[in-house]
């Protein structure tokens, strides 16, 4: 278990980086001309999703510990498999990453904001949050998903050769 918990953090920070490689600034100029999608996309990923998931947790009558997981699950940020499906499907993919590098790079607030000051009204008061550190927790998910995820773009924008020949084999 230990081997886990140490790597999985360098694990988050390798697939974040590969977010942010896909990712180009044309492709966040591109979506943010069409503003008005974009700012749907991040309404329904940052409030209306975790707001779903904390109706959930306080309306049904699940022990603490779903309730828990009912929250974690609709507070993080959309994830890579999103953008492969949205892929498969001729989605609109530059899209999909950049809400998923956009909410990734907010994390670090949006997290911890939730679990600390939004789950505890789902969860009774319970003082299984009482432990966590806002600042702590924001420093360290701004590590392993805000920092890799613009590091990509900078590394995808001066090195787009590099990224090219990388990109084959995934």
């Amino acid at each position: 278990m230990s081997v886990i918990l140490n790597f999985s953090p360098l694990a988050l920070f390798f697939i974040m980086l590969g977010v942010g490689m896909s990712v180009t600034l044309k492709n966040f100029i591109e979506v943010f001309q069409d503003f008005k999608v974009l700012l749907i996309g991040l309404l329904s990923q940052i409030i209306i999703l975790p707001f779903i998931g904390l109706l959930f947790a306080i309306i049904l009558p699940v022990e603490l510990v779903f309730k828990l997981g009912m929250i974690l699950i609709t507070c993080v940020p959309s994830a890579v498999t999103s953008n492969y499906i949205t892929k498969l499907i001729s989605g609109n993919v530059a899209l999909s990453v950049s809400l998923t590098a956009i909410t990734a790079s907010l994390s670090f607030i949006t997290i911890p904001f939730v679990l600390i000051i939004v789950a505890p009204i789902a969860l009774d008061g319970a003082s299984i949050f009482q432990e966590l550190d806002f600042i702590k927790m924001s420093l360290g998910l701004l590590f392993i998903t805000t920092i890799p995820v613009l590091l990509g773009i900078v590394i995808n924008t001066k090195f787009s050769i590099f990224v090219k020949k990388i990109n084959k084999y995934y």
